[in-house]
C-alpha cells in the first residue's frame, strides 16, 4: 500500500475512525476514501449517514484505482443507489477490472456468468481468481474464501478457504472483513472447531463493523 495510505485501526474507538480516515484522505489515500465512504453509508465512526456522500467517496477512490471501491460503485450502478441505475455501465466496469486480472472482479464476473446459466465458464473464472491471489484486499480474500469453500474446484480446499477468511478478518475494518468474520464464526461453530468464546468474538467483531446479520444474531 502507498505510504500516503492509512486506514482506521480496530484499536481505535468507533467514533474516532472517521476523523482518522479524513486525515488520510487529505493525503490522497484511496483506501481511506473507501473507508470514509463505508462509514458514511452506515453512519458510523462519527460520520453522518449519507448515501450520496458515501457514493461520492467511493467513486473518488475508484478513480484512484481502488478495486474495493469499484465493487461498491458497481453495486450502486446495479441497484440504482445514489449514482442512478446503469446496468450496462456496471457490467462494463466488471469487464474492465476483470480484464486486468483483479481476483475480486474475476469472482464478480464469474457470478454474472453463473446467474446466466453458464456454469462451465463461471468455474474457469473462479479458478483464475484463486490463482490471481489476494491483492491484500479483505473483500478479495472473503470472495476467494467463499469460492474455495462453496465451489467445486476439483480438490479439497476448505482449510485454504478458512485461511482466506482469517486473513480478511485481520485486515479489518476494510470492506469484506465484516462478512469474513461473520461467516467464519458460523462455519467454525457448525464444524465444532471453535470454542464459544472464539465464535462470539468473531460475531462481535462483525457487528462492530456494521454487518446487520451479525447484529441480529447477538
Amino acid at each position: 500500500m502507498s505510504t500516503r495510505c492509512s486506514t482506521p485501526s480496530l484499536k481505535l474507538g468507533l467514533e474516532q475512525r472517521g476523523a482518522v480516515a479524513r486525515e488520510a484522505v487529505v493525503k490522497g489515500c484511496p483506501a481511506a476514501m473507501h473507508a470514509l465512504g463505508l462509514l458514511m453509508y452506515s453512519g458510523y465512526g462519527g460520520e453522518p449517514q449519507s448515501d450520496g456522500q458515501s457514493a461520492m467517496w467511493h467513486a473518488l477512490a475508484a478513480v484512484d484505482d481502488s478495486y474495493d471501491a469499484m465493487v461498491v460503485v458497481w453495486g450502486c450502478l446495479r441497484k440504482g443507489s445514489a449514482l442512478g441505475q446503469d446496468m450496462v455501465g456496471g457490467v462494463a466496469l466488471i469487464d474492465m477490472a476483470a480484464a486486468v486480472g483483479s481476483a475480486v472482479w474475476l469472482v464478480k464476473q464469474a457470478g454474472l456468468l453463473e446467474d446466466a446459466g453458464d456454469d462451465a465458464s463461471a468455474l474457469k473464472l473462479y479458478k483464475r481468481a484463486v490463482e490471481a491471489g489476494d491483492e491484500g484486499s479483505a473483500l478479495t480474500l472473503f470472495n476467494l474464501g467463499w469460492v474455495l469453500l462453496h465451489r467445486d474446484l476439483s480438490s479439497p480446499e476448505s482449510a485454504r478457504g478458512e485461511n482466506c477468511w482469517r486473513r480478511a478478518v485481520q485486515l479489518a475494518p476494510r470492506d469484506g472483513s465484516e462478512e469474513a468474520a461473520y461467516h467464519l464464526s458460523l462455519r467454525l461453530v457448525s464444524g465444532g472447531s471453535a470454542t464459544a468464546v472464539q465464535a462470539r468474538a468473531l460475531l462481535e467483531l462483525s457487528a462492530a463493523l456494521g454487518l446487520s446479520e451479525a447484529r441480529a444474531d447477538l
